[in-house]
């Protein structure tokens, strides 16, 4: 099978360990930048034609498949609170029309 990726998130499925998520962490000049990738609802079909980190027989799923009908809205509200709870921040959401993104996350009171 070969040897998984500890940047992934991999679940264990019907004996299958499908690839859900990524995180990554990017350092240069002096600049740190990070996130993830949450596979929630999008078309996986052309997954099968990729090499995913490096493994040949990678499967990836997405979050509907286990749990129906979740929706990216309610991923993006439950992760931006759990976010702002975490470290105690304020948050504000405004719509943002210019990228698929639909929230902004401003942190105030640092």
């Amino acid at each position: 099978m070969g040897q998984r990726s500890i940047s992934s998130v991999w679940i264990d499925h019907a004996g299958q360990n499908p690839k859900i998520a990524q995180v990554g962490i990017k350092f240069s000049q002096w600049l740190t930048i990070h996130g993830f990738a949450l596979n929630v609802n999008m078309n996986l079909s052309g997954f099968d034609r990729t090499v995913h980190c490096g493994i040949t027989d990678c499967q990836v799923c997405n979050l509907n498949q286990f749990a129906h009908d979740v929706r990216i809205e309610q991923v993006k509200n439950a992760i931006a609170q759990t976010f702002a709870q975490i470290f105690s921040l304020d948050m504000q959401f405004q719509a943002n029309t210019t990228q698929e993104s639909i929230y902004l996350l401003i942190i105030q009171n640092l």
